[in-house]
């Protein structure tokens, strides 16, 4: 997953109104101070989450490896197993050394562990954008006035650290919008593309999900922000099927809002 360079600057607010007098009559004496100044302006620009340490991020864990056994370890079981039910059929005594044949099966045939059978995903939500945090809490308002059901608590800051900076513009026109007119503030395009490829990736492995058949991933992938959706791609492109739908569980957990 490719991130922008990190900004050695820290992410500053706008500055207050009072403050723009002393900003209006700066001038550069330098083309070193131009090229200074750009490089202040690119920062202030960067996407919030476009930097490892403030991205989304996701990681798995194998919890069960997947053992390794040569072709005789299933003869070596059904021999054991037959051992140890005729040692009970005559009389059940001594025949702890019959029955552990699990054991000694495993040590005779089996050796290093080949790949994993489990995995566990672990998703950390990267930095919230505030812009979408404000407008958010504004058109919850705005639904509650207008007797509309409404966003639960923690949803808005969810929505801050997965959704693109365009969906702050939504929200925006959303609480200024008449009760009732508020469909016609979404104008964010579905992203068929990267909807095509997840959907792609998820197939090869047999993998299936509704939203990508009724098109409602790719709506969904209209609202987020760039590096939760490279995260999903990420995790459908596992060469591992079952790291893959593991990867994928715990994406749609972290992103998907709890009631």
């Amino acid at each position: 997953m490719a991130f922008l360079r990190p900004c050695s600057a820290p992410r500053k607010l706008p500055p207050a109104a009072a403050d723009n007098g002393d900003m209006n009559h700066t001038k550069p004496s330098s083309l070193g101070a131009i090229l200074s100044a750009l490089s202040l302006f690119a920062c202030e620009q960067a996407p919030y989450g476009s930097t490892p340490e403030t991205a989304y991020r996701i990681e798995g864990t194998c919890t069960v490896e997947e053992p390794w056994c040569d072709d005789g370890y299933d003869e070596c079981y059904a021999s054991g197993a037959r051992s140890c039910n005729t040692c009970y059929e005559i009389g059940g005594f001594g025949c702890a050394a019959y029955c552990d044949y699990t054991e000694t099966c495993r040590n005779r045939h089996c050796g290093r562990n080949d790949g994993c059978r489990v995995w566990a995903h672990t998703a950390t939500l990267g930095e919230q954008d505030p812009s979408i945090l404000e407008a958010c809490q504004l058109a919850s308002a705005h639904h509650v006035a207008c007797g509309q059901p409404t966003h639960a608590a923690g949803h808005c800051e969810l929505f801050a650290a997965t959704e693109r900076a365009q969906a702050a513009a939504v929200y925006q026109c959303t609480a200024n919008s008449a009760c009732g007119e508020e469909a016609a503030c979404n104008d964010l395009e579905p992203d068929e593309g990267t909807s095509r490829r997840v959907c792609d990736a998820m197939a090869a492995c047999g993998l299936s999900w509704a939203s990508c058949g009724d098109g409602s991933l790719a709506v969904w992938l209209g609202w987020l922000r760039h590096d939760v959706k490279s995260a999903l791609q990420d995790c459908a492109e596992l060469d591992d099927c079952r790291e893959s739908l593991s990867c994928l569980r715990g994406w749609l957990q972290s992103v998907s809002p709890q009631t």
